[in-house]
C-alpha cells in the first residue's frame, strides 16, 4: 500500500510540473500560441522575441555531415533549425521526427538542418547511421549558431519563413509540426 501511495504521489507531482509548465508557458511569437512553446518566463520569451520578426542571423557551421543548406536552398523557402546537443536525451529522441518532417514537407517548400551546437562531434555520423537520418547534418563550432539565435536549450527549434524572417524560437518538440505548417501555408 505504501509503495503504491508512493508512486500515486509521485504520478501527481510529476502531472503538476508539467500542467504547471504548461500553463506557465510564454509565448515569444505574436502569432503562436503560448502552449507551443518551451518558455516558462517572460525572461525567457524576451530573449527569443528580441529575434523574432527580424531577418535571420547568418547559419554558420564547421561541417556538414550529410548534405549541406546553403543561403541559395534557403531562398524563398521555410526553413526549420533543429540546434540540438549530442548529450541531449530528448535531442536524439525527437531527430527522427525531424527527419520525417524534412522528407514529408520537402515539396511544399520547407527545408530543415539539423545543427549540433554541443557535445561529441565523432558521435554525429554515428548517430545519423544508427537512426538512418537523411537530413541534413551540420556541426555548429563554438555553438556560433546556436548563440546567433539565443538558444537558451536543446533542442532549441528556429522557424524562419519563405523571406528569411525569424518567425518562432524555442518551439516544443510536439508543436514544431504545427508551426511549420501555419507558416507553409502562409
Amino acid at each position: 500500500m505504501k509503495l503504491r501511495t508512493a508512486a500515486f504521489a509521485g504520478l501527481l507531482v510529476a502531472s503538476s510540473a508539467v500542467l504547471f509548465g504548461r500553463l506557465m508557458s510564454v509565448s515569444p511569437a505574436p502569432d503562436m500560441p503560448a502552449e507551443w512553446f518551451w518558455h516558462d518566463s517572460e525572461d525567457q520569451a524576451a530573449k527569443h522575441r528580441e529575434l523574432i520578426g527580424k531577418p535571420a542571423p547568418k547559419i554558420e557551421t564547421a561541417k556538414w555531415f550529410q548534405g549541406e543548406v546553403t543561403a541559395d536552398a534557403m531562398k524563398d523557402k521555410v526553413v526549420l533549425l533543429d540546434l540540438w546537443a549530442t548529450w541531449c536525451g530528448p535531442c536524439k529522441a525527437a531527430m527522427p521526427h525531424t527527419d520525417e518532417m524534412a522528407r514529408k514537407y520537402a515539396d511544399k517548400g520547407l527545408v530543415v538542418a539539423a545543427i549540433c551546437s554541443d557535445g561529441d562531434e565523432a558521435f554525429v555520423p554515428k548517430f545519423i547511421a544508427e537512426k538512418k537520418l537523411t537530413v541534413p547534418m551540420a556541426w555548429d563550432n563554438d555553438a556560433a549558431t546556436f548563440k546567433a539565435f539565443k538558444g537558451q536549450w536543446y533542442p532549441t527549434y528556429v522557424l524562419i519563413d519563405k523571406k528569411g524572417i525569424v518567425r518562432a524560437i524555442g518551439l516544443n518538440s510536439e508543436s514544431v509540426e504545427k508551426a511549420v505548417e501555419k507558416v507553409l501555408a502562409e
